[in-house]
């Protein structure tokens, strides 16, 4: 006769944890710990909806160190600055391909936003209610969300570099007034958006205007560093600073002594600053 036992099983449940960290009051998660190491700038404060900490210039870096690893910062979680009304600019870097839902919802207090070329998707609600009269979208973005620019009161110019209108709902614009709104697009596009649904219903639709170079070229030339091995250029001392191409394009804008002009292609670029301008070949 046997015996049988029933040996009741032990089942363990492993769940991991994503990394994260803070450097200078802003908080990351780790998107790839193995190369090419990247990271999300994850939501502040003590939880998702929860205003943050940040206080002050939101300069948001392309890369952030973290226990020796450097890595790139590729995105901006939902609800990351969700009602922070502490912030008062907003530079996103270029190295950021997409902002999420809720973003910098209610950020009441921000003079200026900065987004740069490489930025790929906005999600919905992302700059509701922000105070500001102009925004200005990368060639880049191809994705933008429902309700973007909602109760964003003030908003009188929008200006869209990507030659073709993105498919857009028309809540991107709820409580915008279109009549008194102004959109500007790059040479030879105005056609397209005034054809183009939801666009089309803005009140003046034009050509954004170009930089005029010789203003660069004349006044207040300042001197810079430059190291092509990092394509990064290093400026006097920190400024608001604005780099543009041949045709007087905008090409990158931020804050800081140094600017990276490792995604741009070889050649020449004109840095403007509030303290003096300069012209750099790229190579």
């Amino acid at each position: 006769m046997y015996k049988i036992s029933l040996i009741p099983l032990l089942f363990i449940t492993i769940t991991s944890f994503a990394q994260s960290f803070t450097v200078d009051n802003i908080n990351y998660t780790v998107t790839s710990s193995a190369a090419p190491f990247t990271v999300e700038v994850s939501p502040q404060g003590a939880g998702n909806g929860v205003a943050g900490d940040f206080t002050g210039d939101l300069n948001i870096p392309a890369t952030v160190m973290d226990n020796g690893t450097t890595y790139d910062v590729t995105s901006i979680a939902d609800r990351a600055f969700e009602e922070n009304s502490n912030i008062t600019s907003i530079v996103v870097p270029s190295s950021v391909t997409s902002i999420g839902v809720r973003a910098f919802i209610r950020n009441t207090s921000v003079a200026s936003l900065t987004l740069n070329e490489g930025l790929e998707s906005i999600g919905e609600l992302a700059f509701f209610n922000l105070p500001l009269s102009s925004v200005t979208l990368p060639s880049t973005v191809t994705t933008i969300g429902n309700r973007l620019f909602e109760q964003m009161n003030n908003l009188s110019t929008l200006i869209v570099e990507n030659p073709t209108p993105v498919s857009i709902d028309a809540s991107i614009f709820r409580n915008v007034s279109l009549p008194n709104l102004t959109l500007q697009v790059p040479d030879g596009a105005v056609a397209a958006y005034e054809a183009a649904p939801v666009w089309g219903d803005i009140g003046t639709i034009e050509v954004e205007p170009t930089l005029s170079l010789n203003d660069l070229r004349n006044e207040n030339v300042i001197s810079y560093t430059y190291d092509s091995l990092s394509d990064e250029v290093g400026l006097p001392e920190v400024v608001d600073y604005s780099v543009y191409d041949l045709s007087g394009s905008l090409i990158l804008h931020g804050e800081g002594d140094k600017i990276s002009l490792e995604t741009l292609v070889d050649g020449i670029y004109f840095i403007a600053t509030e303290i003096g301008n300069t012209k750099i070949i790229k190579h």
